[in-house]
């Protein structure tokens, strides 16, 4: 059923014509069958019959001889008809006479159990015939005849093949004659059908169909294309109401009179935008929580609460005067309507009011009420000036307002010529030619004369008067004084200009953009994008915008176009004339600019910020790495004490055999290097201790270059040393450390295959920025060194100064991570800067800034420093660490003595002097170095001491300095060091 109905109609009557053609044919043809098999049956019958009474008159004589054998003779003569196959008579007894039976013949009367009383009958496929043999009223007996229907069915069988053939030629004429019938009934249906469609696709009701016939299908086209024109005609009437809709909320928006709407209690749902300033309302103030009673005084409110709003709901509207609450909060008088909505059944819907600002002409009148009673008609309270003349030009009539305009009264004016208050009489002559040709003038600029002699800028609209024969027989119209309105557009090219002005004078771009092209931008604009001002106006404001930002960049300028929010101020990437990619602030919001709609785009280049910021973000990434680095360095210099000290120990007071000795060598030359990447940690915390000295950077150079042992004979180092390089101030093994790891980066990157440059030379600063900061004003010596590598990636080069941060994979040979993050810090510690230029491809600069120093002076030689007898206390929270120094001053020759923290030094020193204390600066839940030295110049004000710590804190350091120990031993303890600290520190007077 389903698929029946989803067939088209074409298909639908082409079948049911069909089914109902055939379906009758087939009924009529099977009658005509039926009938003629009866006609066909009943002609044999009839043909047997005739038959039997032949053969049975024939056979009267032989019954009455009863001669047997003409009986069966005659009846022999029977197989001459086809269609009789036997037969028989029987005497008046019912006995047979006589038969004629073919041999092998079916046809015999025996096999068939006939009805004796019937004289025809069809059983099976035979004719059964009895007929009396009757003479002169006499019964001679019987003839029976049994015939084969066999050509009873031929005939039948043709009649059959006739009627399909004519059945079929009947359902092919059905069949065409179904689809004429369907061109001529559904052709108009399936174009109303296909009309239909039409305007359900494309929404066209202007589409007809075409009326073919005056029939009920013509009708039926009329009525439709009636239906389609009142359709048409609504969606007209529609359009245009959308239209007026649109045009009256564009005037509402735009009038200056104030329009709201508001619910029958007096709660708001609607204020234009005159409204909005009148109240001294922002564009976006919520307004849903506003009443009718907080933008009125309470006078005004009980009025339109008592008589307006009662009188506009049952009569529709009520004027009256009342006042509105200005921002400043004093009164603004309003002549306002009130007009009640109700919907078709008289419910109330909503109220809306209009107010217009009459305080300028409450002013007037009250004034003109002060001054002259007699002017209180509609023509005396014109603000406008109206007049007439007739056609030579002489006053006829003038309001009293021209006193206010010129300081003429009527008087004064009334009959005397209209050219006398002309600036320039000839304007006179070209206002009556504008007249004469056009009938009218509209918002003509003419210069008047008031009374004192002063030109009054004015606008007239004037018409000419006619006489019932067509004949100008004078001229009136209004005049206005447009002196504010000069004066304002003077302020406004005044404002302009003076926009232009700062905006110019400003360092942020500015641009003013209207339908999306850049209108007008300032210098600095043009000058954050390297493009002259002329070069981008004209130009989309995308025209500069990095292509990847400009579907966000121009959707949110639609948005702000439409006032649909969008950030004020957000971050973006734009491209300047060079190429290179900058980033920018953009803060806009739309204006009006020369009378159009417009965006004001303030566009400020952040690049240096964002680049000082990701500097600042690195330095406390590594201020904290730093940090954690020290800590942990700390601990471990405690326990590098002994590894270091005990194998010599061992070594001075055991006999030993050289496997053992190898074996403590190899302990030493570890401990060694774990001091070595120690002293690392040290240095990335900012916290290991420096021995500083004049360094000629060119010697070290040359001393890491035969040192180093990785460097490869495809590797082809250039130096370029300035010899007449100066000294920088510095701790000779940190600043080693830092070429030495930028060579060997260096290498790293060029896979030990390419060139290596390394450069010096004396560098004096004015002040110059770097891709890391700024170098201030002074003299440095600079290092470049340069590799012909791969270059460094944009996204790799934030972290290159991390700690830990390697490129190396895990095939290659690695370090301990902390390369350029030591040699960053070392390079703060020095006062030093370091930057670089990379180029994919091509290879990478980095470039080492020291500052340098006149100063000479050479380090103290321990050569022939020896020890003493003197008296020393060590103070060390750590066991092992008080051991260590123990022995190697015990070595020396010193008298030692231990505690393990400030205040146990303090107790001892009160009743054992000491020469010196070596007091650790760190001990953890007691007094630190420095407060234990104070405490001791309380008790032996000439105290000497050094301060001993694996890391320095600053002000910790500084602050025991000040107060005398002017020596500093960093952990782990040597021989060497411990030996040269502590002469140093005794042997100062």
């Amino acid at each position: 059923m389903t698929s029946w109905r989803n067939i088209s109609i074409k298909n639908k009557l082409l079948t049911i014509i069909l089914l109902i053609s055939s379906l009758s044919l087939g009924l009529g043809f099977a009658a005509i069958i039926f009938q003629d098999i009866i006609t066909i049956k009943s002609d044999m019958v009839n043909a047997v019959i005739l038959d039997a009474k032949l053969i049975g008159e024939y056979c009267v004589v032989p019954l009455a001889f009863e001669d047997k054998e003409s009986a069966t003779e005659i009846l022999n003569k029977i197989q001459t008809i086809p269609y009789i196959k036997s037969g028989y008579i029987y005497d008046s007894n019912g006995n047979l006479f006589a038969s004629f039976k073919p041999d092998k013949s079916e046809f015999l009367i025996e096999n068939y159990k006939l009805n004796e009383d019937t004289e025809s009958e069809f059983i099976a496929d035979i004719l059964f015939i009895s007929q009396p043999i009757v003479f002169n009223d006499y019964d001679y007996g019987t003839i029976k005849l049994l015939a084969s229907t066999n050509i009873l069915e031929e005939k039948v069988r043709d009649r059959l093949a006739a009627l399909i053939l004519l059945i079929v030629a009947l359902i092919i004429f059905s069949y065409l004659l179904a689809l004429k019938l369907q061109a001529i009934i559904l052709k108009p249906i399936l174009d109303l059908a296909d009309v239909t469609q039409r305007i359900s696709s494309e929404g066209d009701y202007s589409v007809r169909v075409n009326r073919m016939s005056a029939d009920e299908i013509g009708i039926l086209y009329e009525s439709f294309n009636n239906m389609l024109e009142q359709i048409h005609i609504r969606e007209r009437e529609r359009d245009k109401a959308e239209d007026e809709k649109t045009r009256l909320n564009g005037i509402i928006e735009n009038t200056s009179d104030l329009v709201s709407m508001a619910r029958f209690d007096s709660s708001l749902i609607y204020m234009n935008r005159a409204g909005r300033n009148m109240l001294g309302w922002s564009s976006d103030e919520d307004i849903r929580n506003k009443n009718i009673s907080d933008i009125h005084p309470d006078w005004a409110f009980q009025i339109i609460n008592k008589e307006g709003i009662p009188a506009a709901n049952e009569n529709g509207v009520w004027e009256g005067e009342t006042a509105l609450m200005g921002p400043d909060g004093k009164e603004i008088a309003v002549l306002q309507v009130i007009m009640s909505h109700k919907s078709p059944d008289g419910e109330f819907r909503y109220l809306s009011t209009i107010m217009r600002d009459i305080s300028e002409r409450k002013q007037a009148e009250e004034k003109l009420q002060k001054s002259e009673e007699k002017y209180r008609s509609v023509f005396e309270s014109f603000v406008d000036l109206y007049y007439q003349t007739d056609i030579n030009g002489i006053i006829t009539n003038i309001s009293p307002s021209c006193y206010k305009m010129s300081g003429y009264t009527p008087d004064e004016l009334i009959g005397k010529p209209v050219k006398n208050v002309y600036a320039d009489p000839g304007e006179r002559e070209i206002l009556m030619e504008l007249l004469l040709s056009e009938g009218y003038v509209n918002d003509h600029e003419i210069q008047l004369l008031n009374k004192d002699g002063k030109s009054i800028p004015t606008s007239i609209n004037s018409r000419v008067i006619y006489d019932k024969f067509n004949k100008p027989i004078g001229v009136e119209g209004t005049i206005r004084n447009i002196s504010d309105r000069k004066k304002a557009e003077a302020a406004l090219w005044e404002s302009e200009r003076k926009f232009r002005n700062i905006s110019e004078g400003i360092l942020d771009g500015v641009a003013v953009t209207i339908d999306g092209k850049n209108h007008w931008v300032n210098k600095a604009f043009a000058k954050i994008f390297g493009y002259s001002s002329e070069e981008l106006i004209g130009k989309g404001f995308d025209f500069i915008i990095a292509p990847e930002e400009v579907p966000v960049i121009n959707e949110r300028m639609k948005r702000r176009l439409t006032g649909m929010p969008v950030p004020s101020r957000y971050e973006t990437r734009a491209i300047r004339k060079d190429g290179t990619t900058i980033t920018i602030e953009i803060s806009a919001k739309k204006i009006m600019f020369e009378e159009n709609q417009a965006i004001q785009i303030i566009v400020r280049d952040t690049t240096e910020t964002k680049r000082l910021q990701d500097f600042a973000s690195r330095a406390q990434r590594l201020e904290t790495a730093g940090r954690i680095a020290g800590q942990v360095a700390h601990d471990f210099n405690n326990l590098l004490g002994p590894i270091l000290a005990y194998p010599e120990f061992i070594k001075e007071n055991t006999t030993l055999d050289s496997s053992s000795v190898k074996f403590l060598d190899a302990i030493e030359k570890s401990a060694e290097t774990m001091a070595e990447i120690n002293q690392q940690l040290l240095t990335l915390s900012r916290r290991g201790h420096y021995t500083l000295e004049a360094i000629n950077l060119n010697k070290i150079i040359n001393e890491i270059i035969e040192q180093i042992d990785n460097i490869k004979p495809s590797v082809h180092i250039k130096t370029e040393l300035n010899i007449n390089l100066l000294a920088v101030q510095g701790g000779k093994s940190q600043i080693s450390r830092v070429i030495s790891n930028m060579i060997i980066n260096a290498l790293d990157a060029m896979n030990n295959n390419g060139i290596l440059t390394i450069k010096t030379d004396n560098y004096y600063i004015e002040t110059d920025k770097i891709k890391y900061g700024r170098i201030p004003k002074g003299e440095y010596a600079k290092v470049s060194i340069s590799d012909t590598g791969a270059g460094i990636p944009d996204d790799i080069m934030p972290k290159i100064f991390d700690p830990f941060f390697t490129t190396k994979s895990a095939e290659k040979s690695r370090g301990s991570g902390l390369g350029l993050s030591i040699v960053h810090s070392v390079m703060e510690d020095h006062d030093g800067y370091i930057d670089l230029k990379s180029t994919i491809g091509t290879g990478t600069t980095f470039y080492l800034y020291f500052p340098v120093t006149r100063d000479s002076k050479k380090p103290l030689s321990i050569d022939n420093i020896v020890g003493g007898n003197e008296k020393i206390l060590i103070v060390d929270d750590d066991k092992t660490q008080r051991e260590v120094s123990q022995h190697l001053l015990s070595k020396l020759g010193y008298r030692t003595a231990t505690v393990e923290n400030g205040e146990k030094a303090i107790e001892f020193i009160k009743n054992n002097p000491q020469d010196l204390l070596i007091l650790d600066m760190i001990m953890p839940g007691h007094i630190d170095g420095a407060e234990t030295y104070r405490q001791a110049l309380e008790v032996n004000p000439d105290q000497k001491a050094i301060i001993v710590s694996g890391y320095a804190e600053t002000e910790r350091i500084q602050y025991a300095n000040k107060l005398g120990a002017k020596s500093f031993i960093k952990k782990p303890l040597t021989i060497k060091t411990v030996a040269v600290a502590v002469r140093k520190e005794l042997d100062q007077i």
